[in-house]
C-alpha cells in the first residue's frame, strides 16, 4: 500500500537538503499515491510543491508542465473548499506560486517577495520558515519542526548563538534573570517610543511599536508563573515551543533589516507557538 503522506514529508526533505533529484522522486510518488486514493487535498498541497519545485529547476520540461499542476491544484482546492491555498494559488501576478519564497544559497538565503529579491544571512529560523512557507495554510508541530529541520540536516548556527535552549536538555528557566531585565527596559523603552509616534501622528510606526511590545509581552507572560516566579522549560513540547517562536521571530528580524515588506508581510502571516504555520492574508 502506498504510503502519500511520506513520500510528501520525504519529498519536503530533500527539497530543503538541496536534493532535487530525491525531491522530485517522492513527490511523483506522492501524487501518484494521492491520486489512487481520492486523496484530493493532500493531492494539491503536493501538485503545489511539486511546481514550486520545477519552478527551481527551470528547465523547459519544468516550464511547461509546472502550470498544468497548478491549474489542477486550483480546480483541486476550489472544488475542496480549501480557501487558504486558494488565496495563495489566485494571488495577480504571483503565478499561483505564493508571495513569498525562500531559497537556500550557502550560507544566505534568497528571499522574494514583491517581485523583489533579497539575499539573508543564513540563521536558525529560516529554515523553520522555510518549512511553513512551502505548506501554505497547513499546522507543524513546533517539535516537527525541529525534527524535520534536524533530519535535514539544516540545524542553521549554533544554538546558543540566538539565546535558545537545548531541546533535549534538563529543565532551565524559560528566560534567565538578565533576559528578563532586558525584557523589561525594552518594554519600558517601547512606551516611550509609541508616545511620540503617538504624539507625531506617526501610525505606521505606532503599529510596528505596539506588534513589537505585545510580543514582548507574550514572551515574558510565559516564561512567569504564580508570583512571579520563572516558569521553567519542562516537556520536549515546551522547549521546541519557545525554540522555534524565537529563532522565527529573530529570522523575522533580521529579513525587516533588508526587506521591510518581507518581513511586514511575514509578521502577518505566520503563526508561532505549540503549532505553527504560515497563512498569507486573502489577496484585495
Amino acid at each position: 500500500m502506498c504510503s502519500g503522506s511520506t513520500d510528501f514529508y520525504l519529498a519536503g526533505l530533500a527539497a530543503l537538503g538541496d536534493d532535487v533529484t530525491a525531491a522530485e522522486r517522492h513527490y511523483r510518488a506522492a501524487v501518484s499515491c494521492h491520486r489512487r486514493l481520492g486523496a484530493r487535498p493532500m493531492l494539491a498541497h503536493t501538485l503545489h510543491e511539486y511546481a514550486l519545485l520545477r519552478r527551481r529547476r527551470a528547465d523547459a520540461e519544468d516550464l511547461l508542465a509546472a502550470p498544468a499542476a497548478l491549474a489542477e491544484a486550483r480546480a483541486i482546492a476550489a472544488d475542496c473548499g480549501m480557501t487558504k491555498l486558494l488565496a495563495v494559488l489566485d494571488l495577480p501576478g504571483q503565478s499561483g506560486l505564493g508571495i513569498l519564497t525562500l531559497d537556500r544559497e550557502d550560507d544566505f538565503w534568497l528571499i522574494g517577495h514583491q517581485d523583489a529579491r533579497t539575499r539573508v544571512p543564513d540563521s536558525l529560523g529560516l529554515p523553520y520558515l522555510d518549512l511553513l512557507v512551502r505548506q501554505p495554510g497547513r499546522e507543524l508541530a513546533a517539535v516537527e519542526l525541529v525534527r524535520l529541520v534536524a533530519a535535514a540536516g539544516r540545524a542553521g548556527p549554533p544554538a546558543q548563538a540566538d539565546g535558545l535552549h537545548d531541546v533535549s536538555g534538563t529543565a532551565d528557566d524559560i528566560l534567565d534573570r538578565q533576559a528578563r531585565a532586558a525584557y523589561r527596559q525594552r518594554l519600558a523603552d517601547l512606551d516611550e517610543e509609541l508616545t511620540e509616534a503617538d504624539e507625531w501622528n506617526d501610525t505606521e510606526r505606532a503599529s510596528r511599536l505596539r506588534a513589537e511590545k505585545d510580543l514582548l509581552v507574550r514572551e515574558l507572560t510565559a516564561a512567569t508563573g504564580l508570583g512571579g516566579r520563572p516558569r521553567q522549560l519542562g516537556s520536549e513540547s515546551e522547549r521546541a515551543r519557545i525554540n522555534v517562536t524565537r529563532a522565527i521571530r529573530a529570522a523575522i528580524a533580521r529579513i525587516r533589516d533588508r526587506a521591510p515588506a518581507a518581513a511586514a508581510h511575514l509578521d502577518q502571516a505566520v503563526r508561532t507557538g505549540t503549532r505553527c504555520s504560515y497563512s498569507p492574508p486573502d489577496p484585495p
